[in-house]
């Protein structure tokens, strides 16, 4: 006994197919995203600092600087002192980009992260030091 065999459609019509509407879907899909990107964008701009980014950033840089132990010769530099001052530096350039106020205290701190790198650090190095504490007491 052998099993029998479904029926086979008859040549030439078509298989029915179940439609979706597309333009609904799509049109949905957009009225979505906009709605949620308004949503998002509307609880961005209500849960952001009032305080200017520049200037807040340039105020922690400025807290880091005064952090930082003053070197006197080699065996005074620490890691911690190393990365506080880079991070001051990168938290100052960030700040002299969105307000041109900030460019000097930025050079400054530049110029401390290349005395570092070069292992400069004598006297000159503390009055770059010096000079960036100065720049930061109008911050």
């Amino acid at each position: 006994m052998s099993t029998p065999e479904p029926p086979t459609p008859p040549i030439g019509f078509p298989v029915p197919r179940r439609r979706y509407p597309v333009v609904p879907v799509v049109l949905a899909a957009i009225v979505g995203l906009v709605l949620g990107a308004g949503v998002v964008g509307l609880w961005w701009s209500l849960s952001a600092d009032s305080d200017d980014g520049a200037g807040a950033d340039a105020a922690a840089a400025c807290a880091a600087v005064a952090r930082t132990p003053r070197f006197t010769e080699i065996k005074d530099v620490t890691l911690p002192s190393v990365r506080r001052l880079a991070a001051a530096s990168e938290l100052m350039a960030v700040a002299a980009e969105a307000d041109a106020a900030y460019r000097a205290p930025a050079e400054a701190l530049d110029n401390i992260q290349q005395r570092i790198q070069n292992l400069d650090l004598g006297r000159e190095f503390n009055q770059e030091l010096d000079k960036v504490t100065d720049l930061c007491a109008d911050v």
